[in-house]
């Protein structure tokens, strides 16, 4: 995984440490963008009434 990462981390990094920030910032991404995709459900589509 450490070829993919840009910018490359710091040389005393250890490759277990780089894999879980790049894991943790994966996650981060992905729920702001799941809260994001939500926000414009809820704007655009009507609520259910069931």
């Amino acid at each position: 995984m450490l070829p993919l990462v840009s910018p490359p981390p710091p040389a005393a990094a250890h490759p277990e440490d780089v894999l879980a920030a790049v894991l943790a910032e994966r996650r981060r991404r992905d729920e702001q963008r799941l809260r994001a995709d939500e926000e414009t459900r809820r704007r655009l589509l009507p609520a259910d009434r069931l």
